[in-house]
C-alpha cells in the first residue's frame, strides 16, 4: 500500500507498507507525526510545541517492516534504523519532558550510534538487503540525521507536510 505526501501543492508517492497501516492505526490518535533520522529533530520541535498547548500523552512507535510479503499478514520485524529513529526523536525533546523506561533506552540507541550511523545502518540487516537489491543510495540517505525540516502530518487519511507555523500546509488551491 502507498500513501502520498503533499509538500505545499506537490504531492509524491510514499512506498512504505509498514508506515501506511502504522498511519492506518493512527487515524485514532488526535495528532500523527511521522518521524525518521532524516527529520528527528524537526518532528520532536513540532511534538514539543504541541506539548506545550496541550495535556497530551506521546507514543514513539519504532515501526519495523513486515516479511518477505508486503501485506498486513506478513509477520513484523524490528529495523534498526526505525528504532535509532524513534531514538533520535526522544532524543531531540525536551528533557524536562518525562520518559518511560522504554523510551530512555530508546533514546539511549541513537547516543550509542550517533557518531557511526552510516556503518549501523549499512551492515544491518535491512541495510545489507537494500544493498543486495541494489538500492546502496537508499542506506547511505536513511543514514543522516536531522538533514529535513518537513514534518509529515495525518490530515484527512493524507500525509501532509506540517507548515512551519505549526498548522497544516495550505491546500494546493491556497498555495
Amino acid at each position: 500500500m502507498s500513501r502520498c505526501i503533499r509538500t505545499y501543492g506537490t504531492l509524491g508517492p510514499f512506498a512504505s507498507p509498514n508506515g501506511a497501516t502504522s498511519s492506518r492505526y493512527g487515524r485514532e490518535v488526535p495528532h500523527l507525526m511521522v518521524g525518521a533520522l532524516v527529520n528527528a529533530s524537526a518532528v520532536a520541535g513540532a511534538v514539543a510545541r504541541l506539548l506545550a498547548d496541550a495535556d497530551l500523552n506521546v507514543t514513539v512507535p519504532a515501526c519495523g517492516e513486515r516479511w518477505k510479503e508486503p501485506n498486513e499478514e506478513g509477520e513484523p520485524r524490528f529495523v534498526i534504523e526505525d528504532y535509532l529513529g524513534a531514538g533520535a526523536v526522544l532524543s531531540a525533546l525536551p528533557a524536562s519532558l518525562s520518559r518511560s523506561p522504554e523510551a530512555q533506552v530508546c533514546q539511549g540507541s541513537i547516543l550509542a550510534a550517533r557518531d557511526d550511523l552510516r556503518q549501523v545502518l549499512w551492515e544491518s540487516g535491512s541495510g545489507r538487503e537494500l544493498r543486495a537489491m541494489g538500492f546502496p543510495e537508499d542506506v547511505e540517505h536513511s543514514a543522516r540525521l536531522d538533514v529535513y525540516d518537513a514534518v509529515p502530518v495525518m490530515q484527512n487519511d493524507m500525509l501532509t507536510a506540517l507548515h512551519p507555523t505549526g498548522g497544516p500546509a495550505p491546500s494546493a488551491t491556497q498555495a
